[in-house]
């Protein structure tokens, strides 16, 4: 019962907390940076599970690129990082809206949907090759997720 009173306190105060996190920062010099973080439960290639995204996203509004900086990192510390672009060679595409509303694809020679990241209202998922990946909205500030 303690546990629930806990997490429904933090719950209703987290954006409360937030935006402590990011006045305290602002106030000391640093700018809060956006994440996105997903977890994965099952073994990846060559890293063990739970598996930790971290995802950065950089828009090109005019030129419809989008570009995703991908950290991993596994049970046992073994890290990766991805860096891809999306909309900028044959076989991807982009749609934007704004930074907050924005869709691209990967498609195969054949037409197949490989990957498909998207911001839709702020939340961000990625369907890759047979699953979609919901991740959720983070701060990074004085190097710690909030």
């Amino acid at each position: 019962m303690q546990l629930v009173n806990t997490l429904e306190h933090l719950q209703r105060h987290g954006r409360a907390l937030t935006l402590v996190l990011a006045l305290t920062g602002t106030l000391a010099g640093c700018v809060p940076e956006t994440v996105y973080t997903y977890v994965q439960q099952e073994d990846g290639v060559a890293m063990k599970a739970p598996i930790r995204f971290t995802v950065r996203i950089r828009l090109d509004a005019k030129s419809k690129v989008v570009t995703w900086m991908q950290d991993a990192e596994d049970a046992q510390g073994t890290t990766n990082r991805q860096i891809r672009t999306y909309g900028d060679f044959p076989g991807s595409s982009c749609n934007v809206f704004d930074e907050s509303n924005w869709t691209c694809e990967i498609r195969g020679t054949d037409g197949t949907l490989h990957e498909k990241p998207e911001m839709k209202n702020g939340v961000l998922s990625r369907y890759y090759w047979t699953q979609t990946q919901k991740f959720r909205k983070q701060w990074h500030l004085f190097n710690r997720n909030y």
